[in-house]
């Protein structure tokens, strides 16, 4: 008969059987990197826990319907305190209607340069 030490040496309940993660802790407990996508309307429908479980790793959406680029320059500071180690924008459709493209590459790559 095999005998199962049921509290280990740290005061842990490390023989004990736990039951399944769900789904979304599954997802969670692959590595700690953090990703986060962060951008406009468009990444409104992105499923957080199928992208976690997809990359292995912690992924986190941010959805700020209606903003610009320069908007985004403001929402995205609260995400950056996290400290991330992935940041995926996606912006400027808002501004498609109002800028040139030129203007638009210019404004991205600012946000690009606030988010390194």
């Amino acid at each position: 008969m095999q005998i199962k030490n049921r509290i280990g040496s740290d005061g842990s309940n490390e023989g004990k059987d736990k039951p399944p993660a769900s789904k979304h802790q599954q997802a969670r407990v692959q590595n700690n990197k953090k990703t986060v996508i962060v951008g406009d309307s468009i990444v409104k429908g992105l499923q957080q826990h199928k992208l976690s479980k997809a990359a292995k790793q912690n992924v986190g959406v941010k959805c700020f319907p209606g903003a610009t680029v320069g908007d985004m320059s403001d929402y995205i500071k609260p995400v950056l305190r996290r400290k991330p180690d992935t940041v995926i924008l996606h912006v400027g459709t808002n501004n498609a209607t109002n800028k040139e493209a030129s203007e638009i590459v210019n404004d991205i790559d600012k946000l690009c340069q606030e988010v390194k």
